[in-house]
Formats: structure tokens, sequence, C-alpha cells
């Protein structure tokens, strides 16, 4: 008789406790998703993160792009730059003057 007495003592706390119960167990389920979920607090600041990285590669790609642009534009026809044009033919043919060091970079 007390195992039966036990068993229904413990099933009555159950019942006056359940909502409190169910309310612990989803309060510690998104309170673990908030942190480490696939849409956490930790993912967003990886995301931002890794947005700023981003940006500041674009700036740059940017930046290359803009001057790159800058020479063709000064090596067409209509507005051509004897200096980059003697630079760049330096360059391509390997021509110097005799009192210039060449520094090779690896």
């Amino acid at each position: 008789m007390t195992l039966m007495k036990t068993l229904s003592r413990h099933r009555q706390l159950l019942k006056k406790n359940a909502l409190l119960l169910a309310g612990l167990c989803l309060t510690v389920y998104f309170t673990y998703h908030i942190f480490y979920g696939a849409r956490s607090y930790t993912q967003l600041r990886t995301l931002e993160t890794e947005i700023v990285q981003r940006e500041q590669e674009l700036f740059e790609v940017r930046s290359d792009r803009e001057m790159l642009e800058s020479k063709v534009r000064m090596m067409r026809p209509g507005s051509l730059s004897r200096d980059l044009l003697e630079e760049r033919a330096r360059i391509v043919l390997g021509y110097k003057y005799a009192d210039e060091y060449q520094l090779l970079r690896n």
C-alpha cells in the first residue's frame, strides 16, 4: 500500500506542477537556442564580422579596379600618356638606362 500511496502522491505533484515543468523545459530549450542555435547570437556576431571583412575586400578590389581603369584610360589613343607608355614598354621589354638598378621582388 505504501507504494501505491507514493505513486499517487507523485502523480498529484506532477499534475500540480505540470505547467511549471513545461515552462521550465521551454525556457531551457529557447535559452540554449539563443546562444547555440542556427540563428543564435553567436552566429549573428560571426556573420557581422564576416560582413566587415567582405566589405574591406570589396573596397580593396574596387580601388584596384579604379587604378587599372585609370591606367587603361591613359593608354587609349586619344589620351596616351607618354610616361605610362614608357613605363610599360620598359617593364615588358626589359629596357633600362645604364645608370639604373633593377630590384627584383619575389
